[in-house]
C-alpha cells in the first residue's frame, strides 16, 4: 500500500475496456485455442504488457480522525476477475482497511498496487483510495490551519468580547478582545491540524468574528450617535 498526498485527479469505477474495438480484441487474445483450433498457443498483442485502468474510490474521513489519526478505515468494493475456463468475466468482493494518518488532506491517494481488475493481457489494475473530508460544525481547514468563526453581538464587538473554542481534541480554549471589527483575526499558534509531512507540528488556529447588527429605531440611531461624538449632538 502506498500514499500520496494532495492529489487533484478524480475518477471512479472500471474503466480501459469500453470501446469494443480493445473488448474484441481482449476476447481473441485469450479465448481457448484462439484461431488456432483447441490447443493452440493464446495470441497476444507485441510490446510490453499494458496496465488496467485503476479502481477508485473516494471515503470519507472526520476532521477529528485527520487531527488523531490512528483510526483504521474499513472499505468493500467489487472488482473483475478473467475466467478463462468459462470465458466470462467474475466478480468478486474485495476489503481493505486504511489506517488513517495524521494530518491527510483532501486529495491523498491511498493505492493497493496490482489488487484490482484482473483482465487478460495486461498487468492488475490498482486499488485507489482518494480521501475527502467530511464537512465539520465548528470548523473550516485551509491548508494546515482551522478556522473557527465566533458570531458576536455589536455590544461585545464595541465593548469586548469572550468567546469560547472547543479543539477537535476536546479542549476548550478562551479567546478574548477588548473590541474587535468585521476583519480582526485572532491567531492561536499551533493549534491547527498536524502537518502531513510533520505531524509532530501543527498549523494554526484562526479565529474570525462575524458582527451582528440590529435592527434600530431612529431614537436608538440618534442616541449611538450622540454617545459616538462624545455626547455632542
Amino acid at each position: 500500500m502506498t500514499w500520496e498526498g494532495d492529489a487533484a485527479g478524480r475518477g471512479s469505477g472500471f474503466a480501459g475496456w469500453a470501446g469494443w474495438a480493445g473488448w474484441v480484441e481482449c476476447l481473441l487474445a485469450w479465448a481457448p485455442g484462439g484461431f488456432g483450433g483447441p490447443g493452440a498457443s493464446p495470441t497476444r498483442s507485441s510490446g510490453p504488457p499494458k496496465k488496467a485502468e485503476p479502481l477508485e474510490y473516494n471515503f470519507n474521513v472526520t476532521l477529528e480522525d485527520l487531527y488523531t489519526g490512528g483510526k483504521q478505515k474499513k472499505m468493500r468494493i467489487t472488482k473483475k476477475i478473467w475466467d478463462a475456463a468459462s470465458g466470462k468475466f467474475l466478480h468478486t468482493t474485495v476489503d481493505k482497511e486504511i489506517p488513517i494518518k495524521k494530518g491527510w488532506k483532501n486529495g491523498t491517494k491511498i493505492t493497493f498496487e496490482r489488487e484490482g481488475d484482473e483482465l487478460p493481457g495486461v498487468i492488475p489494475a490498482d486499488i485507489v483510495f482518494i480521501l475527502n473530508t467530511k464537512p465539520h460544525p465548528r470548523f473550516e481547514r485551509e491548508g494546515d490551519d482551522l478556522v473557527y468563526a465566533a458570531t458576536v453581538t455589536l455590544e461585545q464587538a464595541l465593548t469586548g468580547v469572550e468567546v469560547s473554542v472547543q479543539t477537535l481534541d476536546g479542549r476548550v480554549l478562551k479567546v478574548s478582545e477588548p473590541h474587535v471589527t468585521p476583519g480582526t483575526v485572532k491567531i492561536l499558534r499551533g493549534e491547527g491540524m498536524p502537518l502531513q509531512k510533520t505531524p509532530e507540528k501543527k498549523g494554526n488556529l484562526r479565529v474570525k468574528f462575524n458582527i451582528v447588527f440590529p435592527t434600530l429605531s431612529e431614537t436608538q440611531k440618534q442616541e449611538i450617535k450622540r454617545v459616538l461624538r462624545g455626547g455632542r449632538m
